[in-house]
């Protein structure tokens, strides 16, 4: 009975802590998951000439989160020096909910991540085509908006 209800404890720990890390890595992904980001990343790593279109980068990060949700004391290593800058600048940006802060420090000792952010060098005519496309899409919910208001 105490392997049962331990064995539970665990799962249903884990279960938590699977769902808020998910929760975490997504506000990560909406952040720099950005086309115009994508677009100083893509110039800065083809101006290099380290890189060519299809060459995967990897820019090694490390944060921790403070009491108000910041993400504070950024660092991040890239082959190209200008990259790191960059994701450091857009994690810095990031602010988490005192909710899930107050979850996350249930869950962890102390509140340090290193995450491994990877870019693929692309056509720029590809990332063009995502920021048009995204354009289309924010005038098309808007022209709903404004029609649902009417």
């Amino acid at each position: 009975m105490k392997k049962t209800i331990t064995l539970l404890l665990l799962f249903l720990s884990l279960g938590i802590a699977h769902a808020q890390k998910s929760e975490f890595s997504k506000i990560i992904v909406d952040r720099l998951d950005n086309p115009q980001l994508e677009l100083k990343l893509n110039r800065i790593a083809l101006a290099s000439n380290e890189f060519k279109v299809g060459d995967k980068i990897r820019i090694a990060t490390r944060f921790q989160i403070n009491d108000n949700g910041e993400l504070v004391d950024v660092d991040a290593r890239a082959p190209i020096p200008e990259l790191g800058e960059i994701i450091v600048s857009e994690l810095k940006q990031i602010t988490i909910s005192q909710e899930m802060l107050e979850d996350m420090k249930t869950l962890y000792n102390e509140l340090k991540f290193a995450l491994p952010v990877f870019y693929q060098v692309k056509k720029e005519g590809d990332i063009y085509k995502k920021i048009n496309k995204q354009k289309k899409e924010q005038e098309r919910e808007e022209r709903k908006r404004k029609r649902k208001n009417q």
